[in-house]
């Protein structure tokens, strides 16, 4: 059997981590019933579309323009331009030359413990400190957990057990966030269509017009889809095959490009006038940010998101691993190799022989991208969560986050194994409190490929929590008593949630 053969077969095992991604269930877990696996599969009636249509947008009138001056990693002519003082977008792209943004690595940042801030009363550190401990320590297979709450000027963290063999986790280790990374490609699309380089309602013929690798696909399993639904998850787009002919190319070629995901697309999406998870949208957003400022993606977040917050976040694949990543870990039967829990980087593929290596990090960051490339600690992500979804935050102007807030649709679907609601890759859901009352928090899941994340922001408490775990916690059903179906993750952050309404 040849090395090729090897390195499709090890893809095998990927085919569950965009699965995963996608967060549509809690678990395959044993403990979890039929039933509630068939109320994550449930069909919603779509809403009412003229509501959908009425909702506010950003106008915008300004045209983008490309200075080659300070392109470095873009192959690119100076593109000659008629604009529309009717549009945002340029009526006329480039003749003469097809464009796209190349893909090239970065260093990673340096993790280190957040200072400066303030802590919170002792006796509710001890409170949190336990609520880890009682709901993680319980849990039949795991290996860390890291957790952290920011309030604006308050931060605590508190990790517990191992980041690889041996080795304990620590809260400034950086851990696999999965599909809270969404959160970025919607905070960076706002800024750009408040900065007036093209509008919600813009269609991707019109944005990616004249991208060459783009213009290679098939269009007929891409549908010309606006801005807003791709953000809303609502523009009728599919997802990748995991049984693609052309995996093995994609996760093992030189020259790798996001396009390249995209060719694993082989139908169209199955609810076109409604809701539709499909990381293929997140994807679509980032070709879109990164052709329309001739920037490649994981520069514009650390440009616009990232060092203006101080934040410390890496994205697969741009972004190299570091040394003290926490490791991915889940039953290696479900990823294609020999059963057993243990890390996903040292998994052998069924058939492949003893010294075949998996190069899991670069191989899973070329499936995850924009819909699921981001690694971090949890204080990054807690203080990431307050800056985007509160009126105090500095993540976007005032006017955008309303916008971003205000985009949630009435209508409930399953994200995460439990009912929430949707806007532009912004979550929301209600937690039943012990008082009686029903708390609303904003955020994303993540999940999958050894890692899970649960991101939440409370506006009553005005409080954010992140919750990191290097093995699919957020796949496993919890043991503690939240009114819902709760994950060894979830379980914490209700159990934080509901402390925190009743003690501040």
């Amino acid at each position: 059997m040849s090395l090729l053969r090897y390195s499709y077969v090890t893809l095998i095992c990927l085919l569950f981590s965009i699965g995963c991604q996608t967060d549509d269930y809690v678990a395959t877990n044993s403990n979890l019933s039929d039933d509630y696996l068939e109320i994550a599969n449930t069909a919603f009636p779509t809403p009412n579309s003229t509501k959908i249509a009425n909702r506010v947008k950003i106008k915008t009138t300004v045209a983008p323009t490309f200075d080659q001056s300070t392109l470095t990693n873009a192959s690119v002519e100076e593109p000659k331009m008629e604009v529309s003082k009717q549009s945002s977008v340029a009526t006329d792209t480039p003749k003469q030359s097809v464009t796209y943004v190349k893909h090239k690595t970065f260093a990673p940042p340096d993790f280190i413990k957040k200072t400066g801030y303030d802590s919170f009363d002792k006796h509710i550190t001890d409170q949190l400190s336990e609520i880890v401990a009682n709901n993680f320590d319980t849990l039949p297979t795991k290996m860390g957990i890291s957790v952290s709450v920011f309030s604006g000027s308050k931060l605590w963290s508190d990790a517990r057990g191992y980041s690889g063999q041996n080795i304990k986790l620590t809260t400034d280790v950086p851990i696999g966030i999965m599909s809270t990374s969404k959160t970025f490609v919607s905070a960076l699309i706002l800024q750009q269509i408040e900065a007036g380089m093209y509008a919600l309602d813009d269609p991707i013929s019109i944005l990616l017009k004249n991208h060459s690798l783009y213009a290679d696909l098939d269009e007929d399993l891409f549908p010309d889809s606006t801005v807003e639904e791709l953000l809303l998850m609502r523009g009728g787009h599919g997802d990748r095959d995991p049984r693609a002919k052309n995996l093995n190319q994609v996760v093992s070629k030189s020259g790798w490009h996001p396009t390249d995901y995209l060719t694993l697309t082989t139908s169209v999406g199955t609810n076109p006038n409604g809701y539709e998870y499909s990381n293929n949208s997140s994807v679509l957003l980032g070709l879109i940010a990164q052709y329309q400022s001739q920037t490649q993606l994981a520069s514009l977040y650390e440009e616009n998101l990232f060092t203006p917050l101080s934040l410390q976040i890496g994205f697969r694949p741009a972004t190299k691993i570091p040394d003290n990543m926490a490791l991915p870990h889940a039953n290696y039967s479900m990823y294609g190799g020999y059963g057993g829990f243990g890390d996903l980087t040292q998994l052998r593929p069924v058939g492949a022989p003893d010294w075949y290596k998996i190069d899991y990090f670069e191989q899973d960051g070329r499936l995850a991208w924009a819909g699921a490339g981001g690694f971090s600690t949890p204080e990054n992500m807690a203080i990431w969560g307050y800056e985007l979804y509160s009126p105090d935050g500095n993540a976007l102007s005032p006017n955008t986050r309303n916008i971003l807030v205000d985009s949630i649709v009435e209508e409930n679907i399953i994200l995460g194994g439990v009912t929430q609601n949707y806007g532009y890759h912004i979550a929301r859901r209600y937690h039943p409190m012990s008082d009686g009352t029903a708390l609303m928090t904003y955020g994303h899941p993540g999940g999958g490929g050894g890692y899970s994340s649960v991101l939440m922001y409370s506006p009553k408490l005005d409080i954010a929590i992140s919750v990191l775990a290097n093995s699919e916690l957020g796949h496993v059903r919890g043991l503690c008593s939240a009114p819902y179906m709760a994950t060894g993750l979830t379980c914490i952050t209700y159990e934080i949630l509901d402390m925190l309404n009743s003690d501040l």
